[in-house]
């Protein structure tokens, strides 16, 4: 068994393997054997030489119409095993030598227990830099330019799980972030109201203009959470998720109530009836 990623696109670009017959040979397809494990992640900083991990990260990947694996987010840092943290280190530095990698990078791969398979290198700014804000002094992209521009890593080391803790600064190993993008299971027109009602919440970034309109299947928002546990910022993800048809259909400030989130200081639930 195996699935069609179209040349030129991401892993998340593919087919079924129903469709395998008609589509090899075209020159647009290449095909590629299924294999077991989790979709990962890996973020680091590179110079042209070395390269400083900044974390590892589960992908959020489910099936959208025909193709089977589309990404719709990504969870981290997430822990992984030292002989994994090790291979993973040693994978990056190999890449980044040989082909002069400089700036951010990612590095997806799966994860079956202690085995990895590499599956893609994205030579350029990942979507998991939302997760790790405050990971280096100054922020992320201001550390892209240094190492871009003048080859320069920051100082520091590792705290023994892939996120790097500068000089000076106390590490938010404790907090843990997810994004995930929501797709439309219909068409939507987006009004001023609803419009508003997304722009309202902090959670909610690239937002639809005001206007718009979005087909099913294609993205409507992305959501964002944190959290103490990958457990936590997962189902927190879910609950906002599940949230946008609502602001989208039913948003009607006469038949909705505002609740506090659980376990969230600060933040509502939108429940409309």
């Amino acid at each position: 068994n195996g699935v069609l990623p179209r040349a030129g696109g991401s892993p998340s670009d593919t087919d079924s393997d129903s469709h395998c017959n008609s589509d090899v040979g075209n020159g647009g397809i290449h095909y590629q054997r299924l294999t077991p494990g989790r979709p990962m992640s890996v973020l680091f900083l590179a110079d042209g030489r070395r390269s400083r991990v900044l974390g590892v990260n589960r992908q959020i990947v489910h099936h959208l119409g025909r193709q089977p694996f589309v990404f719709r987010g990504c969870i981290g840092p997430v822990p992984v095993q030292p002989v994994v943290r090790d291979a993973l280190h040693g994978i990056v530095d190999a890449l980044t030598a040989d082909f002069g990698l400089r700036g951010l990078n990612g590095l997806d791969f799966l994860l079956d227990g202690k085995r990895l398979a590499v599956l893609e290198l994205n030579p350029r700014l990942p979507a998991s830099i939302a997760l790790y804000p405050d990971a280096l002094p100054g922020g992320l992209i201001r550390a892209h330019l240094a190492a871009s521009l003048d080859g320069r890593l920051p100082a520091g080391g590792g705290d023994g799980n892939g996120a790097v803790v500068s000089a000076g600064q106390v590490a938010r190993a404790s907090t843990v972030r997810g994004v995930e993008v929501v797709f439309a299971r219909e068409h939507h027109r987006i009004d001023a109201t609803a419009a508003a009602a997304l722009a309202r919440r902090p959670w909610c970034h690239d937002l639809p203009q005001h206007g718009s309109s979005v087909p099913p299947a294609a993205p409507i928002c992305t959501v964002s959470a944190a959290g103490g546990t990958e457990t936590e910022v997962q189902a927190l993800l879910r609950q906002r998720r599940r949230q946008i048809p609502f602001l989208l259909e039913q948003y009607d400030e006469s038949s909705c109530t505002v609740s506090p989130e659980p376990g969230v200081a600060g933040q509502h639930v939108l429940e409309c009836q």
